[in-house]
């Protein structure tokens, strides 16, 4: 396994600006420095941060979030519950708990983005982060919201960048001498029809307003997955994500 250099070179340049003080101190003070701490955008507006220790912690514990070579992050994450989220191994951070697994798919995308650099992965990324948070949105909305969808919209980063990872060494896979048009229109035709027969089932509990407002609302997520899936790569990342997660 490999921890990323460029991880290292923040701990390290961390480590080299501590103030001199009293390091009793400096051990009880629960605000690390600016350049102490690893913030880590999951959108364009929101973020975690992680303080060095956080992450030198992270590194010693959870070695399965570094790996060149990695499982998707549902089974990394629930490899994590056999290493480090048990009493014995001295590990202070723990991400078994619903927010804290959101954050270990957080950390999981940030890793492995080390690796699926270019411009053209980039375009890949945001693609797909637009895809997945489109069906989380459209599920959100037929389901009259819910933590689980607020809990899906920060790991989507984590499945993305796995989706990026087997883009870029597994791209052949997604390669088909057709075109991807009316295979996309029988995916998004079946989930049209599952959003109307769900805003039907529910007719009696909302006005005609309300259930008007609702389609026009979910008409608009499935317009921008229409629109982004462009090839049989988005197609497959689609269905793949919306049959695994969404009933």
């Amino acid at each position: 396994m490999k921890i990323f250099p460029l991880l290292y070179s923040i701990l390290l340049t961390s480590a080299c600006h501590t103030p001199p003080g009293n390091s009793q101190q400096q051990a009880d003070d629960k605000t690390p420095a600016p350049d102490s701490s690893i913030t880590i955008p999951f959108t364009d507006s929101d973020s975690i941060t992680f303080s060095k220790e956080n992450m030198q912690e992270v590194i010693a514990f959870y070695p399965e979030l570094y790996e060149e070579m990695p499982d998707p992050p549902d089974i990394t994450w629930a490899r994590s519950l056999h290493g480090a989220e048990t009493p014995e191994s001295g590990a202070s951070i723990l991400f078994a708990s619903l927010a804290g697994q959101d954050d270990y798919y957080i950390l999981y995308g940030w890793f492995l983005q080390k690796h699926n650099t270019g411009q053209e992965l980039k375009g890949k990324r945001d693609t797909l982060i637009g895809i997945f948070r489109n069906i989380n949105f459209v599920f959100d909305y037929l389901n009259n919201g819910g933590t689980y969808f607020g809990h899906q919209f920060k790991r989507i980063v984590g499945y993305a960048e796995y989706g990026v990872y087997e883009y870029r060494t597994r791209n052949v896979w997604f390669k088909e001498p057709y075109d991807v048009g009316p295979q996309k229109q029988c995916y998004l035709a079946a989930l049209r029809q599952r959003i109307a027969d769900d805003i039907n089932a529910g007719r009696d509990d909302y006005s005609p307003e309300r259930l008007e407002e609702r389609r026009q609302q979910i008409s608009v997520f499935v317009a921008a997955l229409d629109s982004l899936i462009t090839d049989h790569f988005y197609l497959r990342q689609a269905q793949a994500f919306q049959y695994s997660h969404y009933y």
